[in-house]
């Protein structure tokens, strides 16, 4: 799935999990491999940066579980320190992925994709509804 295709989506009212994976630790400083979030929002700026706003706080005990102690502890004068031990009360925050606009996603696997089966059924539709128009079309079908 393209990156237009997800934050049409997402701007649709769909919230998204995820899963991290290895290349995120390339292009993000607060995501490791492994680790989950909901993407609540999606917006590209003038730059070509996407940013995915997340948020955590259902998978807040299991990634710490999966987090790495790679930041700096001034106390100790070592990197012995884990995001949740430096931000303990974020739950939200912007994932910036720089990529073209066709590149494939390749930071992160959506977790649950049957969402995403409906909405390309819709987009190869070609209706004029509007996605939520659409399901409830198909929802009315079936009763």
């Amino acid at each position: 799935m393209i990156s237009n295709e997800l934050m049409e989506i997402i701007n649709i009212g769909k919230c998204v999990p995820v899963e991290m994976l290895k290349t995120i630790e390339d292009c993000e400083m607060r995501y490791e491999e492994g680790m989950r979030a909901y993407i609540v929002k999606a917006n590209e700026d003038n730059g070509g940066c996407i940013i995915f706003q997340t948020e955590e706080r259902e998978f807040a005990e299991y990634n710490k579980s999966v987090e790495k102690p790679i930041w700096f502890n001034s106390k100790s004068g070592t990197y012995d320190l884990k995001w949740s031990e430096l931000e303990p009360h974020i739950s939200e925050y912007d994932l910036q992925i720089w990529q073209d606009v066709d590149t494939e996603i390749y930071s992160f696997k959506i977790l649950d994709d049957s969402k995403f089966k409906l909405f390309q059924q819709y987009k190869k539709e070609n209706s004029e509804l509007t996605y939520v128009q659409w399901l409830e079309e198909k929802v009315f079908e079936l009763v």
